[in-house]
């Protein structure tokens, strides 16, 4: 392809409502999916002006979106953007388009102040180009309802035809908190899973107290067209006690005169698989998620780490993108927080852990182990203390997330 005039604009630097319907056309075709109105919802939930459009001279060849959300690491909740609706005209990939849309918007988000971006990759070797490495993953699960432990009902059980945000947003961010991965949602993010894109009805129901619950199920029903007995279907579910992880099994065993199977989406480590009798479950489909780490010392303070793990140790980071973040680093470990000072090269005889952007990203988000980075080849080193400090410090639950976007 003959070079090309790229420029990366927001809708409001452009005629918004025809860059709006050219960016939807690209997209629709794209991205596999779903109706103009469907894809003018999702604008709506993830913020027209989080939306950034791609020309080649005049012609309108794509566009991305993004959420403006948290991740949380170590119990702290890191401000992130999760990069969406990633789009080229197909006569226009292979050139250079999407990198460039993709480096022009992390620039923008890392001069804004936030430190790291996620999302979903449709091919990774385009995304690792520019610094995403695997990060998470996220399991899709059913199980046969006959599985399933006599009821306990003992905690309270509420149903909600309309979701209580509020109640909602407790149980996760109790959920979130105590474990890696998962966002503090966004209104947008919410009612993706309580409006669903297919339009199918939702129920929600609270286990125990309804304005602090210990955990919460929005459930819909598989259309008949997939056959019977029915699925039922968890749009999103948390169970923070025993006691809710009980008594949404109870529900679920309430719901078997109809449905045959419930599915869901979880972590590596549900709870809900730890809990059922039988280990007759099946996984359908395992994603992993990607994450860019854009500004090093920031993501690194921002993050939480175990209280125990005290030390100090130099790691050294390259990063084709952002020079800033380049060189030598100095952490220290103290009281579940990390300082990261720029130091100097330090003398040769100092034994130093060396890794890429990408590297510090799987390893920051506790999906690798250095030990297995340095195994791979992915990062090198031989201070066998400072690599027992290091993953020490970002151990913790696998990181996991239960939505797509």
């Amino acid at each position: 392809m003959t070079a090309i005039d790229l420029t990366v604009r927001t809708l409001d630097q452009c005629d918004a409502a025809k860059t709006e319907s050219e960016y939807v056309d690209i997209a629709q075709e794209s991205l596999l999916g779903n109706s103009l109105d469907q894809w003018q919802t999702y604008l709506r939930r993830i913020g027209r002006e989080n939306v950034r459009v791609i020309h080649a001279g005049q012609t309108l060849v794509g566009g991305l979106a993004f959420y403006r959300m948290q991740h949380v690491y170590g119990g702290q909740p890191i401000p992130a953007a999760g990069i969406s609706g990633v789009a080229i005209d197909p006569a226009y990939r292979g050139g250079g388009v999407c990198a460039t849309l993709l480096i022009d918007t992390l620039k923008e988000l890392r001069d804004e102040g936030i430190p790291i971006a996620s999302l979903y990759a449709s091919t990774q070797h385009l995304y690792r180009t520019v610094g995403f490495e695997q990060a998470g993953t996220r399991y899709d699960y059913s199980l046969p309802l006959r599985s399933l432990p006599r009821p306990d009902r003992t905690l309270a059980c509420t149903r909600f035809e309309s979701a209580p945000l509020d109640a909602l947003d407790y149980a996760h961010r109790a959920r979130a908190h105590a474990t890696n991965g998962n966002v503090l949602r966004t209104e947008g993010l919410w009612d993706r899973l309580i409006h669903p894109y297919d339009g199918r009805r939702c129920l929600t129901y609270l286990f125990g107290d309804t304005h602090r619950p210990d955990g919460y199920v929005i459930l819909k029903q598989a259309g008949r067209d997939d056959g019977l007995p029915a699925d039922l279907i968890a749009s999103d579910y948390a169970a923070n006690t025993g006691a809710a992880v009980r008594r949404l099994m109870a529900l679920l065993h309430d719901h078997r005169s109809i449905f045959g199977r419930f599915r869901w989406s979880g972590g590596p480590d549900d709870p809900l698989l730890f809990m059922t009798d039988e280990l007759w479950f099946e996984i359908h489909e395992v994603l992993r998620w990607m994450l860019r780490i854009l500004d090093v010392p920031q993501a690194i303070q921002a993050r939480g780490y175990p209280t125990h793990v005290g030390g100090r140790c130099t790691i050294r980071v390259t990063d084709s993108l952002f020079p800033a973040n380049n060189g030598h680093w100095e952490l220290e470990f103290s009281g579940g927080q990390c300082h990261a000072r720029q130091s100097n090269a330090p003398e040769p005889s100092q034994k130093v852990i060396g890794l890429d952007i990408r590297g510090l990203a799987t390893l920051y988000s506790g999906h690798t182990t250095l030990r297995q980075l340095i195994r791979l080849g992915q990062a090198d080193g031989a201070d066998d203390q400072a690599i027992d400090l290091i993953d020490a410090a970002f151990a913790g639950p696998a990181p996991w997330l239960p939505e797509i976007y």
